[in-house]
């Protein structure tokens, strides 16, 4: 149980890495 609570914190780490590196790519595009 323990295990699978730290694998779904780091997913949910890794989907807001990713979502925060999509948004500040976005940015950085939009005013380029």
């Amino acid at each position: 149980m323990i295990g699978i609570h730290v694998n779904q914190r780091h997913l949910i780490g890794d989907i807001k890495n990713s979502t925060y590196t999509v948004v500040s790519e976005a940015i950085f595009y939009f005013y380029e």
